[in-house]
């Protein structure tokens, strides 16, 4: 994961709500997402609580920001995303 993300640093990405470079690191998505529907829970929640449609672009650092500002320092993470498996990866730095 720590490699796509610096591979995305530098260039504005395209909000997804369908399967993306992302997924490629997980072991759900062997043959298409296994937990689709749980994901695009996540997805939508943040999005929404960020201000962010699907299809807007924006720079990775900003998305970032408003993941720390909306999600994190809110707690609002806790409740949205509060049985992901991959929480200890977005909550890393």
């Amino acid at each position: 994961m720590i490699n796509v993300i610096e591979r995305i640093e530098e260039e504005p990405i395209v909000i997804s709500l369908k399967e993306d470079l992302l997924c490629d690191c997980c072991p759900h998505n062997k043959n298409g997402c296994e937990t689709n529907e749980k994901v695009k829970r996540y997805d939508i929640e943040c999005l929404s609580e960020c201000g962010i449609q699907e299809g807007d672009q924006i720079m990775f650092r900003d998305y970032s920001r408003l993941i720390d500002e909306k999600l994190k320092n809110t707690g609002r993470w806790k409740e949205i995303c509060c049985d992901c498996e991959w929480n200890s990866v977005c909550h890393a730095n």
